[in-house]
């Protein structure tokens, strides 16, 4: 079988508190290909790791992001909603992830705002990371202004299909992300298909679904010929890989 890029969803959310430098330590340790996570700005434009809008879910704050500063964020406890083990852990910039990660794993910088692209962009060139990030974002407009950018950055198309794509609806998904730029697209696995695999790779785009987190369903991805797997089980994902000699 053809090997499967392991990608651990925003670091191995399914033992330690997701996007934080603990989480993303913690499945460096496993030697994946990827680590992927999500970038917004703050009140005072820094660049922090966060998935959702507000810091409510995942921290003992609550507010917008973007309405709040940069050290009022630094205050907020990212880690003790997951385990007492983890509490204190704090809400990491994008700069102290680019350090963290840097020569170790390889990053998938989904970007929650479309107006963030340049920053995040410099953020990466001022790291010398440009051979070792992609830049993913449902925001197509991302994928038409990156090559301005960078050339060496690749794009992660990220879509919003949750059934299986037939062969015409394949074949115009891929159009449209090949004239975006994409050189990944990034879908749920449930509306992956045979027809989205074959359409993918005969235009050279990569098909790399998420979020997958049980054996079952990681197989039948395998199968279906993807070039990677999003998880927030990366253990399991990585023992899965190996198991059927998928492992990169």
């Amino acid at each position: 079988m053809d090997k499967i890029c392991s990608i651990g969803h925003r670091g191995i959310a399914a033992e330690a508190p997701e996007n934080t430098l603990a989480s993303f330590a913690r499945a460096i340790e496993l030697s994946p290909d990827m680590i992927e996570c999500d970038v917004r700005h703050t009140k005072d434009d820094n660049l922090i790791i966060m998935h959702d809008p507000t810091v409510d879910r995942t921290t003992d704050g609550s507010g917008c992001v973007a309405k709040m500063t940069l050290e009022e964020i630094k205050t907020l406890d990212a880690g003790s909603w997951r385990s007492p083990q983890y509490a204190g852990e704090r809400v990491p910039t994008l700069d102290e992830t680019l350090a963290l990660c840097k020569g170790r794993v390889r990053l998938i910088l989904e970007l929650k705002e479309e107006e963030i692209d340049s920053s995040v962009v410099q953020a990466v060139r001022n790291f010398g990371m440009e051979d070792g990030v992609v830049i993913a974002s449902f925001y197509d407009k991302v994928g038409l202004r990156l090559p301005n950018l960078s050339t060496r950055l690749v794009f992660k198309r990220l879509v919003w299909r949750y059934l299986p794509l037939t062969e015409s609806e394949s074949v115009q998904l891929v159009d449209e992300s090949a004239a975006l730029n994409a050189s990944i697209l990034g879908i749920n696995y449930q509306a992956v298909s045979g027809a989205l695999v074959r359409a993918s790779h005969a235009a050279g785009i990569k098909i790399m679904p998420w979020t997958v987190d049980d054996r079952e369903n990681m197989v039948s991805m395998a199968e279906l010929g993807v070039d990677g797997i999003t998880s927030n089980n990366l253990r399991l994902l990585l023992e899965v890989l190996k198991d059927i000699g998928a492992e990169s």
